[in-house]
């Protein structure tokens, strides 16, 4: 798809150049509040296979709003800034949250250098994605919903990207800077698709990160999430599920595909 980038900033609703760091970090709020992470194509197509090809990607995430989790948004912003003319890097990181430990790497992320400075572009972290570009050198990093973030370099090739709680930064994940080609990526996205022990396996996950909130629905329980607020609504059927799809991620799910994601999710945290 030789056009991707200018097609994409068109259904995005960008009408300007992007030719700046504040041109991709706008790009980044733009995209993270438009398009949800999720993980339904994990859990209602078990028997099939999810397509990493861009057109594909462009398709579900862009044309059809489907959505999608780190694989498929991090290939699809990649893919875009790379046809922009911007110097980009794919990279795979081992998700922590703050718990050292023996993880897969699983979490496909971008880095890209402008004027001579590297810097992270993460839209598939779900709630917790930054909505900028997080500097490599350890500068920290208030997003506009509040967060704020930095990399934290441990060697010469690893890095952390930790963000600020009330007891200070937590690590959200490690990665590093040597070369993964797409097969790496098959061999991950399969793992996180299909391993009984994924975290996208198990739960069910859909967030938005908007302007003014942050909307993360995890198995059945919606958080509405602003600077100075929080709100939880909890899901008690499947025609409720539907509702907080449509109303707040303006995803039209089928009655069975609701019925069969609430009954799913409340046999699993049964059985917790």
């Amino acid at each position: 798809m030789s056009d991707i980038g200018p097609r994409y900033l068109h259904l995005l609703g960008v009408d300007t150049p992007v030719t700046s760091r504040q041109d991709i970090n706008a790009l980044v709020r733009a995209h993270l509040g438009r398009y949800t992470f999720n993980n339904l194509e994990v859990l209602l197509h078990r028997d099939r296979m999810m397509s990493l090809e861009v057109d594909d990607l462009f398709d579900k995430i862009v044309i059809r709003q489907r959505g999608g989790y780190c694989f498929e948004h991090n290939k699809l912003m990649y893919e875009v800034l790379l046809h922009l003319g911007f110097s980009v890097k794919p990279l795979l990181g081992r998700v922590l949250f703050g718990e050292p430990g023996d993880m897969p790497r699983t979490h496909r992320v971008t880095r890209v250098t402008l004027e001579g400075q590297d810097c992270l572009v993460d839209v598939g972290f779900g709630p917790y994605s930054p909505t900028a570009m997080i500097p490599f050198n350890g500068e920290q990093t208030e997003c506009p919903h509040g967060g704020i973030y930095r990399i934290v370099q441990t060697d010469p090739q690893n890095f952390h990207l930790e963000r600020l709680q009330s007891s200070g930064f937590m690590v959200l994940y490690s990665f590093d800077t040597v070369t993964y080609t797409e097969a790496d990526y098959k061999v991950a996205n399969f793992y996180s698709s299909k391993h009984p022990d994924a975290t996208f396996v198990q739960e069910l996950r859909v967030s938005l990160v908007e302007p003014e909130r942050i909307l993360s629905l995890r198995d059945l329980t919606l958080s509405i999430i602003g600077q100075e607020y929080r709100q939880r609504i909890e899901i008690t059927g499947a025609s409720d599920l539907q509702r907080i799809m449509q109303d707040y991620f303006d995803t039209a799910l089928t009655d069975e595909e609701c019925q069969r994601l609430y009954d799913r999710q409340v046999a699993h945290m049964a059985s917790r």
